[in-house]
């Protein structure tokens, strides 16, 4: 993509007036909930596992119930060993709840 002449890599931060992605507040919120249900109630009863799981085969995702439980109780060492992504979960998605809070919003407000 060219702007200006200058091409303009695919990763690259912009500042923007409006948020393109608010669907992301909503689907973030409902995961942290997920998450914490879990860790409030534990993990649930039923097998996780995809079809490969039985044929020796571990997916990236493998782990991760388990990372993102022990996240949300505070063990990051076992959420990291459970699985790496679970830590960049929990702490993205508490990052991206804290960014999409309402612009009028302010901690010294009342």
């Amino acid at each position: 993509m060219s702007v200006g002449g200058r091409w303009r890599g695919p990763g690259r931060p912009v500042w923007e007036e409006t948020d393109r992605h608010r669907w992301l507040g909503p689907l973030t919120l409902a995961g942290l909930a997920a998450g914490t249900a879990m860790a409030v109630f534990g993990l649930p009863p039923v097998d996780l596992h995809g079809p490969l799981h039985y044929l020796g085969v571990m997916g990236p995702l493998c782990g991760g119930t388990r990372g993102v439980h022990a996240a949300l109780l505070g063990d990051f060492g076992t959420a990291w060993r459970y699985n790496p992504l679970s830590v960049v979960l929990v702490v993205g998605a508490v990052a991206f709840v804290a960014r999409a809070r309402p612009s009028g919003a302010s901690a010294d407000a009342g």
